[in-house]
This record gives structure tokens, sequence and C-alpha cells, in this order.
């Protein structure tokens, strides 16, 4: 997992995750426990 920082001031979020998953159920899981 990475977290980088938003450089765009005009945009209304400030951090972005970005993040690796071995399957699509690893992906559903983290949808609704992150």
């Amino acid at each position: 997992m990475e977290v980088g920082f938003n450089s765009n001031a005009g945009e209304s979020w400030h951090i972005a995750i970005y993040s690796e998953f071995d399957s699509l159920e690893d992906v559903k899981t983290y949808a609704v426990h992150p």
C-alpha cells in the first residue's frame, strides 16, 4: 500500500491510497472493511 498527498490544490481531496490486491474477492472485502 502506498499513500500519497494531492499536489493539485484546486481539488477537494487531500490524500490517495494506491493498493494492490491478489484477487477480486480481496477488493470486495476491503471495500466493506478497510
